[in-house]
């Protein structure tokens, strides 16, 4: 009798932890199915994060989890630069349950979590991951920042039981602003601009200076911009290239010695469209464009050597001195922009940035104008000289 119960006892057991077994299998399959789910409301989250609307948030906790009780989030670059943290990777602590062990262990609302032990925060879904690695009543050292600084705190585990639980929160517990790309800034972006010279060092040749190297202008720029929604910037721009100025000595064909001289410039200016797109916390990336209008000017005045010569009481002579003269020749244009650029962060408020683009420019005038003394007309036969050319700048940019 006493060998029946043993046996009858025994097979109840094994089916109770069976059955325990199967149960606890089908909680773990309702978590991934529920954490699955809660992955897709994260998503919705970000379509509505502005609206401010309070969302139902229900959760299932099964044994088996380790739990810490904090709703976090990615760190955006403008959270970051309000937490005064210029760290390259991190999740920011939006709020904490009541009665958890973040609560316990005195975590808070901004805290910046860096660290569980070695492995390092580079978004919330690494945290998620993370967490999984650890078991309830395990410990773990957490690095977080606060106030400017690094703290470490030892943290435990606890676990999330079996319940079910319901809470309200704020679209902000959870809002997603890891891709956020700057809220603008300006700089100073000297640039090489590579226009095809050969019409312009025609004119140096005709007047007898030397050829301007087509291995490209080097030109001064000044260009900003700010955040208009959705990744998109607005703002503007002015190029121009320094005046060159060449002189010589130069006789005419009467014999009367006369110093030419050359001035040549360019310069261009606009209204720029930009979308940028985070790569990594220190590196962003935009592609655009600038509409806009150009000009070249390119003049040249022959002034006699005798021309010193004129006083108060010869001026009516000296009118008649032959070989002073001067003439303008420009050329203006429509002018599209297209651009790629970098920017990699040097501080929160400091970049450096990279630029490549192709200058299109369009002349509603064919050929060039010419302005000689006090008459204008348009040059005989002269070029309708191209504005395009293979762009390239660096430098400094202030602001995000």
């Amino acid at each position: 009798m006493k060998r029946s119960i043993f046996i009858i006892t025994l097979l109840l057991t094994v089916l109770i932890l069976f059955a325990q077994a199967e149960a606890d299998q089908e909680v773990e399959e309702a978590m991934q199915e529920l954490e699955e789910e809660m992955q897709e409301v994260r998503v919705e989250m970000e379509k509505v994060s502005d609206s401010g609307e309070i969302i139902v948030r229900t959760t299932t906790r099964g044994s088996g989890r380790a739990y810490m009780g904090v709703y976090a989030a990615d760190l955006s670059i403008s959270k970051a630069q309000d937490l005064n943290y210029s760290g390259e990777y991190g999740i920011v602590i939006n709020r904490i349950s009541s009665n958890s062990p973040a609560q316990k262990y005195n975590l808070m609302s901004n805290d910046i979590l860096m660290r569980i032990d070695n492995h390092e925060m580079k978004n919330y879904k690494t945290f998620v991951r993370v967490l999984r690695g650890y078991s309830p009543g395990e410990e773990a050292m957490l690095t977080i920042f606060r106030g400017g600084k690094e703290i470490q705190i030892d943290f435990k585990f606890g676990s999330v039981g079996t319940s079910f639980e319901t809470e309200y929160f704020d679209t902000s517990d959870y809002a997603d602003n890891s891709k956020e790309t700057g809220r603008g800034g300006f700089g100073w972006t000297p640039q090489i601009y590579q226009p095809d010279m050969d019409d312009i060092n025609h004119i140096m040749e005709e007047f007898g200076f030397s050829k301007i190297d087509d291995n490209g202008l080097f030109m001064h720029g000044l260009h900003g911009n700010f955040h208009v929604g959705k990744k998109f910037y607005l703002g503007g721009s002015y190029y121009w290239y320094p005046e060159l100025s060449r002189s010589r000595n130069y006789v005419t064909p009467d014999g009367i010695y006369t110093t030419r001289k050359l001035r040549y410039w360019t310069k261009y200016w606009g209204v720029s469209l930009d979308r940028r797109f985070r790569l990594a916390s220190w590196l962003t990336s935009s592609i655009g464009f600038t509409v806009g209008k150009s000009e070249s000017m390119i003049k040249v005045t022959q002034t006699s050597s005798q021309a010193g010569d004129v006083t108060w009481e010869n001026i009516s002579e000296g009118m008649d001195l032959n070989g002073n003269n001067q003439i303008e020749l420009k050329k203006e244009y429509i002018i599209f922009h297209p651009r790629l650029a970098t920017y990699i962060k040097i501080l929160d408020w400091l970049r450096i940035r990279a630029e490549a683009g192709y200058m299109l420019g369009y002349s509603w005038h064919s050929g060039w104008s010419a302005k000689m003394m006090d008459r204008s007309f348009d040059m005989e036969d002269s070029p309708n000289t191209s504005y395009n050319g293979l762009t390239f700048s660096i430098g400094p940019w202030l602001g995000f």
